[in-house]
């Protein structure tokens, strides 16, 4: 059977770390923002406005939405990069385009420009094959974009990281310990009989399948590039989320 003593170990601090890391969930907890003026957001000193990516980080929990790809497709188009155009009553976009003197795509605007350019067939795809192979982004694409997001916003000053190294260590030390005292419980048995052996291999199991889950959504969480808002962040967000209401009242 496998050695009870580190398999416990093993259960405790798989708990442990699971009971830190959904305290550290809450504490960092994004609330509600509520909506101010609608008037449209004035840009923040001597910076333009904030990108439209940006925007629905702001305005979507300090999380990177979908549509944030289809913004930044449309915003690179008002800027030049790409043109819009219909042919044969479809709607096309054409990539061979220039920005205006001075404008420079950020990483993860040029990493959409890519994505568009790689669906194009002689500087020209469709918006239908454009809006089908969205959802064919894998999970990597679709992170490293908000990653690039994120960055954007933090050097704003609107957010900062939800996750730091000091909020994962401890999760993350936790699940080390839990995965070592796996292994030398699995590895370090004990001669027992059929009658006790049995439920220690079904706990052994259970143990390993929750610590597995645990470092996995450590792992993802810290890698999602999920923002918390600064106090900037907050009043830009309430501007937003303002202004967002006055378009849907036109819609």
């Amino acid at each position: 059977r496998p050695t009870p003593r580190t398999l416990i170990v093993a259960i405790l601090a798989t708990a442990a770390g699971w009971a830190y890391h959904q305290w550290a969930g809450q504490d960092s907890r994004i609330g509600a923002s509520a909506a101010s003026s609608d008037r449209r957001p004035e840009p923040i000193g001597e910076h333009h406005l904030e990108s439209p990516a940006v925007v629905a980080l702001l305005t979507n929990g300090f999380r990177v939405p979908s549509s944030a790809i289809n913004a930044t497709v449309l915003d690179l188009a008002a800027r030049g990069w790409l043109r819009l155009g219909v042919v044969n009553d479809e709607l096309v976009v054409v990539t061979r385009g220039q920005g205006a003197t001075g404008d420079t795509v950020r990483t993860y605007e040029q990493q959409v420009l890519n994505h568009v350019s790689s669906r194009a067939f002689n500087d020209v795809a469709s918006a239908s094959t454009l809006a089908s192979s969205q959802h064919r982004l894998d999970a990597r694409w679709r992170r490293r974009f908000a990653q690039g997001v994120s960055a954007h916003a933090a050097s704003l000053g609107l957010s900062r990281p939800r996750w730091t190294l000091a909020t994962r260590a401890p999760a993350a030390g936790a699940a080390g310990v839990a995965l070592i005292a796996l292994a030398h419980s699995a590895t370090r048995r004990t001669e027992a009989s059929i009658a006790d052996t049995w439920p220690w291999w079904l706990l052994l199991a259970a143990a390993s399948a929750a610590t597995i889950a645990f470092s996995w959504q450590v792992y993802t969480q810290a890698a999602s590039g999920e923002q918390v808002p600064t106090p900037l962040g907050e009043l830009r967000a309430a501007e937003w989320m303002g202004y967002r209401r006055r378009l849907r009242a036109r819609i």
